[in-house]
């Protein structure tokens, strides 16, 4: 049941495809791949066992994570137009840099416990 549920980087992803389009969809995926090869070189370099061991490092990460899903959220609040406009037609681009940045920075600091 828990695998039916979307974590962060795959509502984050849906929410731009509904609002700013396929494009940006698709750059924010491109840059959570690259955030998550971030994670896959800190794990290499040691950093894995480091924020597994400590719960005060895991809870950073992931304090870091909402805050970084909150900005985006309230970015998202205070560029929204009238509900009739929003609902009418979609948002206005993102342009391509922002949107694989914002990718990354989804997939960097989504934290993935092991299993």
């Amino acid at each position: 049941m828990v695998i039916a549920i979307p974590g962060p980087s795959v509502m984050f992803t849906l929410s731009r495809a509904l609002t700013a389009g396929r494009r940006t969809a698709l750059l924010n995926v491109a840059g959570n791949a690259t955030g998550l090869v971030g994670q896959v070189f800190m794990v290499a370099f040691g950093l894995g066992p480091v924020v597994e061991r400590s719960a005060d490092v895991f809870s950073i990460v992931k304090l870091a994570s909402a805050a970084d899903l909150i900005h985006l959220g309230a970015q998202a609040v205070r560029r929204r137009h009238a509900l009739a406009e929003a609902v009418a037609k979609r948002a206005g681009p993102v342009p391509a840099r922002r949107a694989v940045r914002d990718g990354m920075v989804v997939g960097a600091l989504n934290p993935r416990p092991s299993r």
